[in-house]
């Protein structure tokens, strides 16, 4: 679910790099990669260029080590609360904390509600008028294909 904005904050000529972290000796990996081929396929039918990246281990650490090369992460969370949350972690959270390439983090409950058109209509974005909120506004212009000069 998340794809769609990816590939639209996406400037032309651009490559998105998909990657699936799996555990060694797991049953779901050929599974996993027939889905990220069938992306893969639909994104060239955009014309994005695409690559793709698998590796082992835990997720939090591969996406943190392969966004060093990124100008942007674009990742989905489990929206997982309370004890499942505490049991099992939070990939998107430790990428959060961790991560020095921007982060759009979506909840695909949020994106349940169907498809929106181009892009995001409406946006909030919480600032605090402090010297990282130029960069902000200038990557939320790009995420949301406006293009423009925040200034």
């Amino acid at each position: 679910k998340v794809l769609p904005l990816a590939r639209r904050s996406l400037a032309p000529g651009g490559e998105l790099t998909l990657l699936t972290v799996i555990e060694a000796a797991s049953v779901h990996g050929a599974n996993v990669l027939r889905q990220l081929n069938g992306h893969r396929e639909e994104l060239a039918r955009h014309d994005v260029k695409t690559t793709l990246l698998v590796r082992e281990g835990d997720p939090a650490r591969a996406i943190l080590e392969a966004s060093k090369d990124q100008d942007l992460v674009a990742m989905s969370t489990h929206g997982r609360t309370g004890l499942a949350r505490l049991t099992r972690g939070s990939v998107a959270e430790t990428v959060l904390r961790g991560s020095t390439t921007p982060l759009l983090l979506v909840n695909p409950r949020a994106l349940e509600r169907g498809p929106r058109g181009p892009g995001p209509r409406r946006l909030l974005v919480p600032v605090d008028g402090g010297p990282g909120t130029g960069p902000v506004l200038e990557l939320v212009l790009a995420v949301a294909g406006a293009g423009a000069d925040p200034a």
